[in-house]
C-alpha cells in the first residue's frame, strides 16, 4: 500500500498485523502528497492509495481528486484518512471556506475513516470507517459457524466492544447538531486565524504549508523552536499559544499546533460559554435535559438547620446518574437488536 509519508503511523501498525509491505511516498514543496512519485512507483503488487484530509503534522490536505484517479486507472483502492478533518472539513465548507473535495463526491475515493473524538467532540473509544458500497463493507466481517457455541461472528479485531463509547458518542452527536458544529467550527476557526496572523508577525517564525483549518506546524529557519516549552510558558514565549496542544515535530525545527475550543471561557464568568449565546453553561444543559418531577422536592429536608448529611447527598447523586443512564439506553433502545432490547429491558 501507498502511504504518504505524512500519513498516522496506524496504517504502519496495519501493514505489520496484516502483512502489507508499505512504500512511503514523499511530499513536495507545498507538504502534500507528490502525486507523480506516487504513479511512477506503482506495480502489479499495489493494493492501495491513501491520502490525508487533513495531514496529522501539517494540517494540509493531500490531493485527493488526484490520488482517486489513479487509483481508478489502476484499478486499485483509495482511502482517505479524514480522522482529524471528517467532523471540521465539511462545516467550513460550509462556513464558506475554500474546502477541496476529499469524500465520496469524488469518484474512486473507495474508504474513509473519521474520529469522533477529534472535533467530533465526543469521548475515546468510537470512531468512524464508512465504505463507499456494501460489498466493501463485507470484508470487514468476520463469521464462523463450525462451533459447537454457535455462530460467531465480530465486525472488527476487537471481538467484543463496550457500548457506553458508542452511546455517548450518539448522545454527542445528536446535542450538538448540525447547528452546534457549525458554531464549533466557525470558533474554532477564527481563533486559528488570529493565531496564524499573530505567528507570521513574529520575526523569524513561519507556518508551514497552507493548512485549511486548525491544526499548523510552526517552524523556523534561524531559531529553534524548541526552546518554546510547552506546558512551563515564560513570559515573552509564543505568547497566545498557551494551551494550543503545542507538539514537537522530528526531522526539522518545527512544532504542531492543534486548536480547539474550552467550554467555560466567557467575558468575565467562568461559566458562560460564548459559543452558547451567552446561556450560563449548566442552563444549557438543565434546558436540555428533562428529568422528571421529584415528589420529594416539595417536602422540606428533616435537618432545618445546615447541608444533609453526606451519605444523602452520594445517593441523591448517584440516583440522578442512574435516570439520566437509564433515559440514555431508553434513546437507543429502538436502534438495537430485539435480542439486546430485551437485555437491556430486563437490567433496567
Amino acid at each position: 500500500m501507498f502511504i504518504v509519508s505524512t500519513a498516522h503511523p496506524a496504517f504502519e501498525k496495519a501493514a505489520h498485523y496484516f502483512g502489507v509491505r508499505p512504500v512511503h511516498v514523499p511530499v513536495g514543496p507545498d507538504l502534500r502528497a507528490d502525486v507523480e512519485r506516487m504513479r511512477a512507483a506503482i506495480t502489479p503488487c499495489t493494493v492501495l492509495l491513501v491520502g490525508s484530509a487533513p495531514s496529522y503534522p501539517h494540517g494540509v490536505v493531500d490531493p485527493i481528486a488526484e490520488i482517486a484517479q489513479m487509483a481508478q486507472e489502476h484499478g486499485l483502492l483509495c482511502h482517505v484518512d479524514a480522522c482529524v478533518g471528517g467532523f471540521e472539513l465539511p462545516f467550513l465548507r460550509r462556513l464558506g471556506y475554500p474546502v477541496p473535495d476529499f469524500d465520496f463526491q469524488v469518484p474512486g475515493v473507495t474508504s474513509m475513516s473519521a474520529d469522533l473524538h477529534k472535533y467530533g467532540y465526543a469521548a475515546k473509544g468510537a470512531s468512524v470507517v464508512l465504505y463507499r458500497d456494501s460489498i466493501l463493507r463485507r470484508h470487514q466481517f468476520f463469521a464462523y459457524t463450525d462451533w459447537p457455541g454457535g455462530v460467531y461472528a465480530s465486525a472488527t479485531l476487537a471481538g467484543t466492544r463496550p457500548g457506553g463509547p458508542i452511546a455517548a458518542a450518539w448522545a454527542v452527536l445528536h446535542y450538538l447538531g448540525e447547528e452546534g458544529y457549525l458554531a464549533l467550527a466557525e470558533r474554532v476557526m477564527n481563533t486559528a486565524l488570529k493565531l496564524r496572523v499573530g505567528i507570521a508577525a513574529l520575526p523569524g517564525l513561519k507556518i508551514l504549508g497552507d493548512p485549511l483549518m486548525s491544526i499548523m506546524a510552526i517552524g523556523s529557519d534561524r531559531l529553534n523552536v524548541y526552546l518554546y516549552p510547552q506546558d512551563d510558558r515564560r513570559p515573552g514565549d509564543l505568547p497566545g499559544l498557551a494551551g494550543a496542544g503545542l507538539v514537537r515535530l522530528p526531522h526539522a525545527a518545527r512544532r504542531r499546533a492543534t486548536v480547539q475550543p474550552i467550554a467555560g471561557r466567557g467575558d468575565g464568568d467562568p461559566h458562560v460559554d460564548r459559543a452558547g449565546g451567552g446561556v450560563p453553561v449548566g442552563e444549557r444543559h438543565r434546558r436540555r435535559l428533562v428529568l422528571p418531577a421529584d415528589p420529594r422536592a416539595a417536602r422540606p429536608h428533616p435537618a432545618a438547620v445546615g447541608p444533609p448529611p453526606r451519605a444523602a447527598n452520594a445517593s441523591i447523586d448517584w440516583q440522578f446518574k442512574l435516570v439520566i443512564w437509564l433515559g440514555s439506553l431508553s434513546s437507543v433502545h429502538s436502534l438495537l437488536p430485539s435480542a439486546t432490547q430485551e437485555m437491556l429491558t430486563f437490567f433496567s
